[in-house]
């Protein structure tokens, strides 16, 4: 039941957010420090720093995870200060290494292949990224924001956390998120369009 709750919550959630995403253009347009700048404010305070703490804060609070903040209001508020405090510190590497690695940090929609391609591409894009010269390159930001930032919130969480192991495991969870943003930032526009056009 609570996790039927859960699952509704984060989909009707994503039902209300819109994260943009971009159809690539041709020629490529390398991104400046202003594109740079909007991604990183849009994500900070978007629809997807609501898909990406809120649902994951009532998904710890059904499990109990941590055990030490236990399940009433004040473990709510610390799940969510949580999550959101990782969210903006990840948010805050990705910028900096994309920029340092010279990735593009926006995401590009593959509208005119069929579905299996595009899912691919979508779920691809997590850890294979746009170099500044449109060329494919590891997404290095990606890795750093979501191990990294992991690694940090440990440093609020309680020490049974700490572990290394945790840390990879809590990461690679959060890689998973963001694999999940990608298909939704490649197929809800056109989920959205069908729905208008009824």
């Amino acid at each position: 039941m609570k996790a039927s709750l859960i699952a509704g919550c984060f989909f009707a959630a994503m039902a209300q957010a819109q994260p943009s995403a971009t159809t690539a253009p041709t020629p490529f347009d390398p991104p400046t420090w202003v594109d740079r700048r909007q991604v990183f404010f849009k994500k900070l305070f978007g629809p997807q720093a609501i898909l990406e703490t809120v649902p994951g804060a009532a998904f710890d609070t059904a499990r109990g995870f941590p055990r030490q903040w236990g399940r009433g209001a004040a473990g709510v508020e610390k799940r969510l200060a949580s999550q959101y405090g990782q969210f903006v510190i990840g948010e805050g590497i990705e910028m900096g290494v994309s920029a340092l690695h010279k990735e593009d940090p926006r995401y590009f929609r593959m509208p005119d292949r069929g579905f299996s391609k595009r899912l691919g591409h979508a779920l691809a894009s997590t850890v294979i990224v746009r170099g500044v010269n449109g060329g494919p390159t590891i997404g290095l930001a990606r890795l750093a924001d979501v191990y990294g930032s992991w690694a940090i919130a440990t440093m609020w969480n309680p020490p049974d956390q700490r572990k290394p192991w945790k840390i990879a495991g809590n990461g690679t969870f959060g890689l998973t998120i963001k694999a999940g943003g990608n298909v939704f930032r490649e197929f809800w526009p056109d989920v959205k369009r069908k729905l208008g056009g009824h």
